[in-house]
């Protein structure tokens, strides 16, 4: 495959993923080594399975999830991992009651570890997402050993890869909404629905309900897979009466909590709820629940939709949905059955949905969408009894495309977990003026610059048209250097607000940087340790054609709290 071993480029990627905006792709190469060093760990455990001895010593669900969920510790999440402002701020910002429970979630975890320990709000959110992971890991191991209680150690293992190698730029993805909080849950439930099916008593009706509830309580998407609730519950054998009943208590324990929920925020905590109190749950985000008909008869609508799907599941989906078809109309296992009317249920709710952004910028939802495709493709896995070599490459070469593609979405491949360390400080004698040194340009590659340079404090709210600078209202960017003074030695978090293409170098150190084209709103925040107190270089650059938001550049520490660096913190 080319895109393994030259940049990649437009010409190279169009016909295989034509959804992604071309754009996305510019300035990303994947032989860089962070991408490729990630790239051999996820391979190595995949390959690994082939080994009947590393079968059995992951055979135990917490030895698997502590081995498997490593990768997410050591490495960076999404750029845009959560919206600072907003959480700095407080709850508000995401109180919706389509995700109020990864709202709570975060939001407290936030409150804790930055009192206590100076986390910040990517760095909290990222913890928190990391736990889900996990939780995500072990509860599918955990599910493998019900499902397949007969099976040997190595297909237990291939049975959980499908999840760990398919979903790993889905446990990247971190965002406030926040799939990876919803997977745990989801997979509960999917537990849940495998153990009724086993065995249909009404107190594990109940439970399914239940579990089904809390996994709609964090994500609202969750939702829309109700209908599948109800086929499980009329599956089992039994009188029509008792199916029915069945699917009476499901739904009642399935309701009722969630109407416990609503109550408790409508008559308690409605002040935390920002615009539609029913958020994307009854107006699809930003525009509408559902797309227009004739939409929906495009066949480019649905080629998005099975592309970002095969991308979000894994190249072996097309095997599993093979397996489902079989399991459930030749032999009508009923496990089958009830992962074809799940596959269904998804299937309509991705498909008739009004996604605010598209399928790109959507892909949490496309990716949580993919959840049943997995079980179906693992439990064909596991159940087929192939030996593990065949499938082993194919799970490796499924989790290179899934980094693949988190690389193109994040702009850059995932970078260490590790907070950088700035260079020196530079003697005070360096300062001249005071303020960075601001400097417009009229191109994208800063090379056409308009006007002289002037001192300026990297903070502008952008009110169109009258956009500050000889450049009235069209597209420009700036260029802020200089030094930034810090008080004290440690670790200090910077945030930036802007829009589109941003740079941002701090102590020889590059913290953020997005120069792809894409016209979006950046809220990153970033750590850096300074060695000492005294003035470190600084260089802020951006370019854009919108300026949606404000540029803003801000700095917090233990001891300081967020606020805008003044004139006299900043010099050139």
């Amino acid at each position: 495959m080319r895109f393994l071993n030259a940049p990649l480029s437009i010409d190279s990627w169009m016909d295989l993923v034509s959804w992604i905006p071309a754009h996305r792709f510019l300035g990303i190469s994947a032989t860089d080594p962070r991408f490729l060093t990630l790239c051999a760990v996820f391979v190595i455990l995949s390959l690994l399975a082939c080994s009947s001895m590393w079968g059995r010593f992951t055979a135990r669900p917490i030895v698997f999830a502590c081995i498997y969920s490593t990768p997410f510790f050591l490495v960076g999440f999404h750029n845009f991992l959560g919206d600072s402002v907003q959480w700095r701020d407080s709850i508000h910002g995401r109180y919706y009651m389509s995700e109020p429970g990864a709202t709570f979630i975060h939001h407290w975890a936030y409150r804790l570890l930055h009192e206590y320990f100076n986390v910040g709000v990517q760095s909290s959110i990222a913890f928190t997402s990391r736990i889900a992971g996990f939780l995500y890991l072990l509860v599918t191991a955990r599910l493998s050993l019900r499902v397949l209680p007969d099976a040997d150690p190595r297909s237990i293992l291939l049975f959980r890869l499908a999840f760990f190698a398919a979903g790993v730029s889905l446990l990247f993805f971190g965002y406030v909404e926040n799939t990876p909080l919803a997977l745990p849950a989801e997979v509960l439930w999917m537990l849940s629905v495998v153990i009724f099916l086993q065995h249909p008593s009404w107190w594990n009706v109940i439970k399914s309900g239940a579990a089904l509830a809390l996994a709609t309580f964090i994500h609202g998407r969750v939702s829309f897979i109700a209908p599948a609730f109800a086929c499980a519950c009329l599956i089992p054998t039994g009188s029509l009466w008792l199916r029915i009943r069945r699917a009476a208590l499901g739904g009642f324990a399935y309701v009722g909590i969630l109407a416990v929920v609503i109550a408790y925020i409508f008559l308690f905590d409605s002040r935390s709820i920002l615009g539609n109190p029913f958020g994307n749950a009854t107006g699809g985000g930003n525009r509408q629940m559902f797309i227009n008909p004739e939409e929906l008869l495009k066949w480019s609508h649905w080629l998005e939709l099975i592309s970002a799907s095969l991308v979000s599941g894994g190249i072996l989906v097309p095997l599993g949905l093979i397996g489902t078809l079989r399991g459930a109309i030749v032999r009508r296992d009923p496990v089958y059955l009830w992962v074809l009317s799940y596959v269904i249920a998804d299937a309509i709710y991705l498909g008739f949905w009004e996604f605010d952004f598209g399928y790109f910028i959507d892909w949490d939802l496309i990716f949580s969408g993919a959840l049943p495709l997995l079980f179906a493709t693992a439990l064909t896995i596991g159940r087929a009894k192939a030996p593990a070599f065949l499938i082993a490459p194919f799970l490796a070469v499924t989790a290179v495309i899934s980094l693949a593609f988190g690389m193109v979405v994040n702009g850059t491949p995932f970078s260490s977990n590790i907070t950088p360390t700035a260079s020196s400080a530079a003697p005070a004698s360096i300062c001249k003026e005071k303020g960075l040194l601001r400097t417009y340009f009229a191109d994208s590659a800063l090379s056409n610059p308009v006007g002289p340079g002037e001192s300026a404090v990297p903070w502008q709210e952008w009110i169109w048209p009258k956009v500050p600078g000889p450049l009235g209202s069209k597209p420009f960017g700036a260029s802020y250097q200089g030094y930034i003074h810090v008080a004290a030695a440690g670790v200090h978090r910077i945030f930036l607000e802007a829009t589109g293409n941003v740079r941002l170098i701090v102590g020889e150190q590059t913290l953020y940087e997005r120069w792809s084209g894409f016209e979006w709103k950046v809220t990153a925040e970033r750590d850096i340790e300074f060695p000492s107190e005294g003035w470190y270089p600084v260089t802020l650059q951006f370019y854009t054609t919108i300026n949606a938001v404000p540029l803003k550049l801000s700095l917090e520490s233990r001891s300081v709290r967020a606020h805008v660096p003044t004139a006299e913190e900043l010099c050139y």
